[in-house]
């Protein structure tokens, strides 16, 4: 008898605020450059696709603009291409740097992503931190936010942790 084996694809978007590592991220998981890195924020202005081939799946990664309060009407257009990245997913990952607090911009957005789809936080930029301070911050976002499907400390410009997405 034939065994079948299973095939599944998702699509996943990658959010977080400005210059957090998302397209470092999405660079690293597709193995090649499909988004453009720099320490400008913003430089991200429309939702980009990579894709992920693994043994029995295919991920579908939608690289986002980064969250901010839009100031102008660039910043509104990039607001509704973040929206719209959030809305009919399988899956979210939500992008934190390591180094910096986490404030009360990305608690509400990780509130709001987590009604749409289930979502897995990632720490980066881990290598630029101490563990105890990464340890913390795990912590935190866990009790914080119970229905998180993980928390996995993460460099995306090193590859870091990468295999564990």
């Amino acid at each position: 008898m034939r065994e079948t084996m299973e095939f599944k694809c998702g699509y996943i978007s990658i959010i977080g605020r400005p210059n957090v590592g998302k397209s470092t991220l999405i660079n690293n998981m597709v193995g090649q450059k499909v988004s453009i890195v720099t320490w400008k924020p913003q430089t991200t202005r429309n939702r980009l696709l990579g894709i992920v081939n693994r043994e029995n799946a295919q991920i579908i990664l939608i690289d986002t603009p980064g969250i901010h309060q839009p100031k102008n009407q660039l910043g509104k257009y990039m607001q509704k291409a973040v929206n719209s990245a959030i809305s009919g997913i399988d899956g979210i990952l939500y992008v934190i740097d390591a180094e910096k607090p986490i404030v009360l911009e990305d608690e509400k957005m990780i509130e709001r992503v987590l009604k749409e789809a289930p979502a897995i936080v990632l720490l980066n930029k881990i290598d630029r931190v101490d563990a105890e301070k990464i340890a913390e911050k795990i912590k935190y976002l866990g009790e914080k936010f119970p229905k998180i499907q993980a928390v996995i400390p993460i460099a995306a410009i090193k590859g870091k942790n990468i295999d564990m997405v």
